[in-house]
C-alpha cells in the first residue's frame, strides 16, 4: 500500500502513447520528464470496515481494492452482473487487484453487496459481486476494506507566462 500510495502521488504515472513513443525512440520511461506524468493524491478508508470503504466510494473517486479471493471459481462466471451468484470464499493472501464500481442493496439481501470489476486472467474481465456483511466492524470480506484506497488526478500546478524582451537600437531619423 506504501509503495503505490509514493508512486502516484511522487513519481507519477505516464500515458500508454508516452510510454510507447519512449521506448520507440531508444528511451528510458525512468527518464521521462515530470511534465509527461500524471499524478495523483491517495486517499485511505477511515476504517478497515464497511463504513471506511462506502466513505471512499461516496465522493466519486476511482477505489482501487486488493482482494484475497479464492479465483478458482472465476473460471465458471463470466459475469455477475446480471446473475444472482455470489462469489464466496477467501484465501490468505490478496490474488486479484480490481476496481470497486460501487455497491447495491437489494430487497433479498438488506446488506447489499460490492460491484467489483477486475482481471482475474489477462484479457479477460471479471465483474463480480462480494456480499456485504451487516455489521460494521466485520465486514471485511476478502480483504476488500484492509487494502483499498482511492485516488483523485492532482491537476498540473498553473506557471505563469515569462516574458523575455529584447532591446534594438532605435534610430530616430527613421
Amino acid at each position: 500500500m506504501r509503495d503505490a500510495e509514493v508512486g502516484l502521488n511522487t513519481i507519477g504515472l505516464v500515458s500508454e502513447e508516452e510510454a510507447n513513443r519512449v521506448l520507440e525512440d531508444g528511451g528510458d520511461i525512468c527518464d521521462i520528464p515530470m511534465y509527461h506524468r500524471f499524478f495523483f493524491e491517495v486517499r485511505k478508508p477511515e476504517g478497515p470496515n464497511r463504513g471506511g470503504l462506502m466513505n471512499l466510494v461516496k465522493d466519486n473517486d476511482p477505489v482501487l481494492v486488493l482482494l484475497a479471493l479464492d479465483l478458482a471459481p472465476l473460471r465458471f462466471v463470466k459475469d455477475m452482473r446480471e446473475e444472482e451468484s455470489w462469489i464466496r470464499g477467501t484465501v490468505q493472501h490478496p490474488s486479484l487487484y480490481a476496481l470497486l464500481i460501487g455497491y447495491n442493496t437489494t430487497s433479498d439481501n438488506a446488506s447489499g453487496y460490492w460491484i467489483i470489476e477486475g482481471n482475474a486472467s489477462p484479457c479477460e474481465a471479471a465483474h463480480l459481486k462480494i456480499p456485504m456483511t451487516f455489521n460494521d466492524t466485520n465486514a471485511n470480506y476478502a480483504g476488500i476494506a484492509s487494502y483499498a484506497f482511492a485516488i483523485r488526478y492532482i491537476p498540473p500546478a498553473p506557471t505563469k507566462p515569462c516574458y523575455s524582451y529584447s532591446y534594438t537600437d532605435y534610430d530616430a531619423d527613421s
